[in-house]
């Protein structure tokens, strides 16, 4: 996928979980982190960048744990938004890329086996109809809060005051 792809789909998220300010920027730099990692640690060669690119920084499971250790209260507050925005935003920037032809791996430190649903190839028309739609349901969602004036998924936010609550009811 394309960084505004994955951009647009941040927004998208970031809209759906009703975020705050800190949590949108969170996981609009989460979404484009796993690229960003790529890149410097490649440090400029086209050729080491080919090597690691949707390697271990496309790996769900570091993106799943910030996300989790976001939600659980273990980090103090702003940090926890901080954190839960970048795993959110890396576990969409993987789930965007494993779309398409070349994935995602499955497993750490190893390059196959691939999570891949092979719908586009990075760049394609299809992937520009996948933003279109993306940009899509984002308007259409926010047009629906502004509307009727609630927030998606308000128990995942009330959930994450403390760890002792995340099994309650919150309305």
């Amino acid at each position: 996928m394309k960084w505004h792809t994955h951009k647009l789909a941040g927004v998208a998220l970031a809209i759906g979980l009703g975020s705050s300010p800190l949590e949108l920027v969170s996981i609009l730099a989460g979404a484009v982190l796993p690229d960003v990692l790529d890149y410097t640690i490649a440090a400029g060669s086209p050729e080491l960048f080919a090597r690691l690119h949707r390697g271990a920084t496309h790996w769900f499971g570091w993106w799943l744990l910030a996300t989790i250790a976001g939600v659980t209260s273990v980090l103090p507050m702003p940090f926890d938004g901080i954190v839960f925005g970048l795993g959110v935003g890396g576990v969409s920037h993987c789930l965007l890329d494993a779309l398409t032809n070349s994935g995602v791996p499955l497993v750490l430190g190893r390059r196959y086996p691939r999570l891949k649903a092979r719908l586009f190839n990075t760049g394609s028309l299809g992937e520009l109809v996948f933003a279109s739609a993306i940009l899509g349901i984002g308007y259409l969602h926010q047009q629906t809060v502004l509307s009727y004036g609630y927030q998606a998924f308000t128990w995942f936010k009330c959930a994450r005051l403390s760890p002792y609550s995340l099994g309650a009811l919150c309305f």
